[in-house]
């Protein structure tokens, strides 16, 4: 476990941290579950409120493994303590979704600089101990806000709004702002829908902080990086993620495959591809590199092609010589499938995963549960990215793709 400490952010000066660390502070906090995108989005919940009610936010540690199960406040305290102290938390009763729990500190997983261009102060929990914060922090005056079922309390910032989605319960932001407890500690945060927000400077830093937070790791961002160049450099292609391996996105994946191939054919009329017989020996000679030496030479090829389409477009060439034909789009596809159990995605041949690069960028990633924010900060680099509908992974991926718009 790592000790509990203040995090430094940049544009927060020692002195303000300190001054608020130990000058009859404030805090907030939450409990965390789920899988890393959904604790990504509770993470970026509790900043806001953070810098609403002008708090230190003490952030629990984050879940590189398997997503664990919601549970009410009670339970889920028990558990996000008591589940990680076994060796084996898959054989003891109540513990089965901890088995493959691993903690690691928020500021070595996400990036957390555009917290202090907010002025928002952080500190990092150091266990999850039910005592942590008395033991540690000595706060005995706490606030909780209890949920009951998964989607409990809805926060608003407004009076008049009502409450959307799921949600039973409302929660005025006034009331928690004027809160006089040394901490406010809720139970979930998850879920995009989770603050109702209509005051334009908390808009606008969930927005910046849902494009900002991205990884912190350097070897995730130089393996990016590598793969991107290879790619042809940012902009130079187009991304898709396909979430077809599990629960309800298994059991729609064909409607999936053929809502995607659908986007990409709309996109196809709008750039002006379109299929051309006359290119069928360009086919032809890029599936025999393919299938003769493999996807790097593969790769080779359809970035050439690339650039030769981009000077055709460039200097306006005739469609007779065009080589604008989909079949050749460069596409680089985030999935969670093999890729060659596609079946209804179309007949694209350039078209490359994070498979076709593990071999030159595995040196560069020391934690291996990491990988699938490569896939995404690759996808996110893309000239045009289409996402799976309702994947809070595609939401991560989009955000990401507005940061280096």
């Amino acid at each position: 476990m790592y000790i509990s400490r203040p995090i430094r952010l940049p544009s927060v000066s020692d002195e303000a941290l300190d001054l608020e660390l130990h000058q009859q502070p404030k805090y907030i906090t939450f409990l965390p579950h789920s899988g890393l995108q959904n604790q990504r989005l509770a993470y970026i919940n509790a900043m806001i409120l953070a810098l609403a009610t002008k708090r230190t936010l003490i952030m629990p540690e984050v879940n590189l493994g398997s997503g664990t199960y919601w549970n009410s406040f009670a339970e889920l305290e028990h558990r996000v303590d008591e589940c990680p102290r076994h060796r084996q938390p898959g054989k003891v009763p109540g513990c089965f979704d901890y088995r493959h729990y691993v903690p690691r500190a928020v500021e070595d997983v996400f990036d957390l600089s555009a917290l202090g261009e907010l002025g928002v102060h952080v500190l990092q929990r150091g266990d999850m101990g039910p005592d942590y914060f008395e033991r540690e922090l000595g706060i005995r005056d706490v606030y909780y806000v209890n949920d009951t079922r998964r989607y409990t309390y809805q926060i608003h910032d407004a009076a008049k709004t009502a409450l959307y989605g799921k949600y039973s319960t409302r929660i005025d932001l006034d009331a928690l702002i004027a809160r006089n407890e040394t901490l406010l500690f809720f139970g979930s945060l998850f879920g995009t829908d989770r603050l109702k927000l209509t005051r334009r400077p908390l808009v606008k830093a969930r927005r910046e902080l849902w494009q900002r937070v991205g990884p912190s790791n350097a070897g995730v961002r130089m393996a990016a990086e590598y793969v991107v160049q290879q790619l042809g450099g940012p902009r130079q292609f187009t991304s898709v993620h396909l979430r077809l391996g599990d629960g309800a996105f298994r059991a729609r994946a064909n409607a999936t495959q053929a809502e995607i191939r659908h986007k990409l054919e709309q996109r196809d009329q709008q750039d002006g591809w379109a299929y051309q017989y006359e290119q069928d020996g360009i086919a032809q000679r890029l599936m025999t590199v393919r299938d003769t030496h493999g996807p790097a030479k593969l790769l080779e090829a359809c970035v050439a092609l690339h650039h030769r389409q981009q000077q055709q477009q460039s200097t306006s060439s005739s469609s007779s010589s065009s080589i604008r034909d989909p079949r050749f789009r460069l596409i680089y596809l985030a999935t969670d499938i093999h890729p060659e159990s596609l079946a209804n995605l179309g007949n694209f041949i350039c078209i490359f995963t994070l498979r076709d690069f593990v071999q030159q960028i595995k040196h560069l990633i020391q934690e291996p549960l990491l990988i699938p924010l490569v896939d995404a900060e690759v996808a996110a680099q893309a000239a045009f990215f289409i996402p799976t509908p309702n994947s809070t992974f595609s939401s991560y991926i989009s955000h990401r793709h507005l940061h280096y718009s």
